[in-house]
C-alpha cells in the first residue's frame, strides 16, 4: 500500500468530514458550467417551510410575496404564516396564524442590516419592531447579478423537482458557516433556496419561488414607502 504523508491524510479526513457535514460536494471544475446571473429587480410569490430535525421544535409555514430591489438596496416580504406564537418561531407553544410585513434595509455601509417587522395576529393585536443584525445573520440576502461569482459559489449537482424537472444547484456559504443552495431550472430561472443551520437547532428551510416578474417597473415605488415603525 503506498504511503501518504500525515498532512495529506489529515486533508483527506477534513474533506470527508466537510462533505458529511454539508451534504454536498462542489464540482465546479468537472461541471464546466458558468454560474448563472441572479435577478436584481423582481417580485415573486413564495412558499416556505421551516422545520427542525425532530419535526416538533420548529414548525413554520409561510406564503406570500417578495419584492427584491438591488438598486434600492431593499427587500420587502409580505406573508401569511402558521407557526408557534413565539416571535422567532423557534419556541414551542400554541400554534397561531399571523400576517407579517418584513423589510430588509441593506443601505448601511457598516456591514449591518436593518430589519423592520410588522406582525398582526388579529384585528386588535399587532406589533412593530426594528432589529439590527450582521449581514451574515440576515435571513434574506440581497442579490447582485454576479452574486454567485462574488460569493465563490460552487456547482452542487443536479436535482429533478416534480414541478420543474431537472435543475442545477449552486451553493455558497453564508457567513462562512451556513451552506445555502440556490436552484435554477432548465431555462436558468431562479426558483428555490434551501439551507440548514448547525446543531443544536439544526433547522432546515425550503423556500420555493413562483410567478417571478423581472420586467422593468414591476416594483412600484409605493412598496418601499413608510417602512419604519
Amino acid at each position: 500500500m503506498p504511503s501518504i504523508s500525515v498532512l495529506t491524510f489529515l486533508l483527506i479526513c477534513f474533506c470527508n468530514l466537510r462533505q458529511e457535514a454539508t451534504g454536498f460536494v462542489f464540482d465546479t471544475v468537472n461541471s464546466g458550467k458558468p454560474a448563472p446571473p441572479m435577478p436584481e429587480e423582481f417580485v415573486t410569490n413564495f412558499m416556505q417551510h421551516k422545520w427542525d430535525q425532530d419535526g416538533f421544535g420548529v414548525s413554520h409555514i409561510a406564503t406570500g410575496v417578495i419584492w427584491h430591489s438591488f438598486s434600492r438596496k431593499l427587500i420587502r416580504v409580505d406573508s401569511a404564516q402558521h407557526d408557534w406564537i413565539s416571535n422567532n418561531a423557534t419556541i414551542r407553544g400554541p400554534r397561531a396564524g399571523s400576517i407579517q410585513i418584513s423589510i430588509f434595509n441593506f443601505t448601511r455601509t457598516d456591514g449591518m442590516v436593518e430589519n423592520t417587522i410588522f406582525n398582526a395576529r388579529n384585528f386588535e393585536s399587532s406589533s412593530c419592531n426594528q432589529y439590527e443584525l450582521p449581514l451574515s445573520q440576515s435571513s434574506m440576502q440581497l442579490f447582485s447579478e454576479t452574486f454567485l461569482n462574488d460569493t465563490n459559489a460552487g456547482f452542487a449537482g443536479e436535482e429533478t423537482l416534480p414541478t420543474e424537472g431537472l435543475c442545477d444547484k449552486w451553493t455558497y456559504f453564508q457567513g462562512r458557516i451556513i451552506p445555502v443552495t440556490l436552484y435554477f431550472n432548465s431555462h436558468g430561472k431562479f426558483i428555490r433556496t434551501d439551507f440548514t443551520t448547525w446543531p443544536p437547532l439544526k433547522a432546515s428551510v425550503v423556500t420555493t419561488l413562483f410567478n417571478m416578474d423581472t420586467t422593468p417597473g414591476a416594483i412600484a415605488d409605493e412598496v418601499f414607502e413608510n417602512i419604519r415603525c
